[in-house]
């Protein structure tokens, strides 16, 4: 062990190519191929550094340099506990070397500054969320103002808070800054974007915008989730109707219709009931006369529980041919449906 350590008395450091050069000559210098492994490992190269760490340890566990390196290592791949634990093992050993105390007493002092964030970082965020529920009830009460500086200061505590952003957006639909609405709604959807009242407001803000597409691209993935919501049901066939109205069919041949169709049996066949009603309602707009384009929408515009809608385009199937049995039959049944859910 000695003549490893009185090796390191000639080397000087320097650039990762100076250092493995020295360690071509010197390969049982210990620190030298500690620094080795630090510098692999801070230039990206994780497994050929920690495989020259444990070389390093083989040839010296007790040398300052290489534990110290070792150690640098596990604290910046969130190792920090196996870290202390080699650094306190060394010192116990070896309890006046300087270096290695250091090393340790920066740990120390980088683990207590962590658990002060943290401890920060947690009260910050449950100030955020009281300071969201206060700007809440003020909003309730009529005082657009003050909630909007709880929201406002909400942000600068937890900027990751999707409700405050949320809200800031609710507030300026309100107002009707259109614009700056949908710029606080947008950074609420990037924070929460499975939250169920986000993505509500950010439709129907989109929908003003005149963003129907996107709107009720948003909107079916919220039915997805809350399909009992008859209020956002309607909002959604609106839509659809107004991305449909967006959509110029002028030009397309009946063959084009066709496609639609059959893309619409298929989403069907999958379960995606939204996609299929697009489907559909796309190729009718191109052939508005076909027959089975008007049963297929009927038919699924029941099934997702629309019985005006339904009965709207079977009688519109049956004007088309009143000898399809079949068509009889749905209509038939879609009078029922409608009978009983107006009853209700």
């Amino acid at each position: 062990m000695k003549n490893a350590r009185e090796g390191k008395s000639v080397y000087f450091g320097g650039e990762g190519h100076e250092i493995k050069q020295y360690l071509d000559q010197h390969p049982h210098d210990a620190g030298a191929l500690g620094r080795w492994a630090y510098a692999l490992w801070k230039n990206g190269h994780a497994r050929e550094g920690l495989e020259a760490m444990e070389k390093a340890l083989e040839l010296d566990p007790d040398d300052p340099e290489v534990l110290t390196h070792c150690a640098s290592i596990f604290t910046e791949s969130g190792r920090q506990d196996d870290a202390r634990e080699i650094l306190e093992a060394f010192l116990e050993r070896n309890p006046n070397e300087k270096q290695v105390q250091a090393c340790l007493h920066a740990l120390m002092d980088r683990q207590k500054g962590i658990s002060t964030m943290c401890q920060k970082n947690d009260e910050d965020e449950s100030m955020a969320a009281m300071l969201v529920s206060v700007g809440e009830d003020e909003f309730i009460n009529g005082q657009a103002h003050r909630s909007r500086i709880c929201f406002e200061i909400a942000i600068e505590k937890n900027p990751h808070n999707a409700q405050a952003y949320n809200n800031l957006g609710v507030l300026y639909w309100n107002e009707g800054d259109l614009e700056k609405a949908l710029e606080y709604l947008s950074m609420a959807l990037d924070r929460a974007p499975t939250d169920g009242e986000i993505m509500l407001n950010c439709a129907r803000a989109l929908g003003s915008a005149g963003e129907s597409e996107t709107a009720s691209q948003l909107l079916e993935l919220y039915l997805s989730k809350h399909p009992d919501d008859a209020q956002a049901w309607s909002e959604y066939r609106e839509m659809v109707r107004l991305s449909e109205k967006m959509w110029r069919p002028d030009g397309l041949s009946f063959k084009v219709a066709e496609v639609y169709l059959k893309m619409g049996n298929e989403l069907a066949q999958q379960g995606d009931l939204q996609g299929a009603a697009e489907a559909y309602a796309r190729s009718l707009r191109i052939h508005p006369e076909n027959v089975e384009g008007c049963y297929r929408l009927g038919v699924l515009s029941m099934e997702m529980g629309h019985f005006q809608e339904a009965l709207e385009l079977l009688e519109q199937a049956r004007l088309l041919d009143g000898e399809s049995s079949q068509v009889q039959e749905a209509l038939e049944t879609a009078r029922r449906k409608l009978e009983g859910h107006t009853a209700f």
